[in-house]
């Protein structure tokens, strides 16, 4: 898939109907108290957050990193905040079979303690975010960046959630990031720790998490025979520098219209057409990814 911001490598669809129904809203409600009263481990630079069984590696540089107070527990605290949030909007919703489905999806990777969950951070300096969502360890996603150890796993570049360049860049590191721009940032401005203009800042780091842990359900991006659910909910969950009330209310509009995911495929494909939901999941995409650097300094 071509990175557009957020990646996402796909190569397996899950029947979501072979997991069982969950009462979603308070299944995320428990996982999210269970991560806040959990003890955490320290193994290196290795944190595990026993609730989930979930190991954060290199992650004391999120959200935003050379920032004093950012930490791995930051993220823990995205994580436990982002799924009850996720809850709360989807309390006394009509939602869709489809989107009831990969919510209950989620619901059970993370409820499972026998499923191995991880997250790295500091991935490389020109990549972006990056979720596996097949179980096949020999596909070329997991070939790809071995730093992913298998399904669910998830890499964060923390550079990229705060739009500057590495604070230890070594020269041939500038000089591999001027080649992979062709010039178009000038390679006097390529400086550790300043702000990288091909980045825009992630104004809510919660958000971006969540969004991650929704590819885990094998959720891909500008999918033809469904809505985008990833970008829908992000943008009806989380509050989102960039986005406005009107793109808001459209994305949870579209999340739970049971037109768009209905049974029949001819008719469900005419009622996405029709809707427009695409276009607005492209204006998503592009609003999230238009925050700057100068807003984030200005906040």
């Amino acid at each position: 898939m071509k990175k557009i911001g957020f990646l996402m490598f796909t190569l397996l669809v899950t029947n979501i109907s072979s997991y069982s129904r969950f009462d979603f809203i308070q299944e995320f409600r428990e996982i999210s108290t269970s991560i806040e009263e959990s003890e955490v481990s320290y193994d290196s630079d290795n944190l595990n957050l026993r609730a989930v069984n979930l190991t954060l590696n290199s992650c004391e540089s999120f959200p935003y990193f050379g920032q004093e107070g950012s930490s791995s527990k930051k993220l823990v605290t995205s994580i436990e905040k982002g799924l009850r949030k996720l809850g709360q909007c989807f309390e006394n919703k009509n939602v869709p079979s489809y989107v009831h489905g990969k919510m209950n999806k989620l619901v059970s990777i993370l409820s499972d303690q026998e499923v191995e969950k991880y997250i790295t951070c500091n991935f490389e300096m020109a990549n972006s975010y990056i979720a596996i969502a097949t179980t096949d360890e020999n596909s070329d996603s997991i070939v790809r960046y071995p730093q992913i150890k298998k399904h669910p796993g998830m890499i964060i570049n923390t550079n990229r959630v705060s739009g500057n360049f590495p604070l230890g860049m070594t020269e041939q590191q500038r000089e591999n990031t001027f080649n992979f721009y062709g010039g178009r940032i000038p390679f006097d401005i390529i400086i550790p720790g300043e702000i990288n203009p091909a980045y825009h800042y992630i104004s809510n780091p919660m958000s971006l998490v969540i969004h991650e842990m929704l590819h885990w359900t094998d959720t891909v991006h500008f999918e033809e025979k469904y809505p985008d659910i990833v970008y829908l909910t992000q943008a009806c969950c989380f509050d989102q520098i960039g986005l406005d009330e009107e793109i808001k209310s459209a994305a949870c509009e579209s999340l739970f219209n049971h037109d768009l995911y209905q049974e029949n495929e001819d008719t469900r494909l005419r009622q996405i057409e029709e809707s427009g939901v695409r276009n607005l999941v492209k204006n998503i995409n592009k609003d999230l990814h238009r925050v700057s650097n100068e807003t984030r300094n200005n906040q």
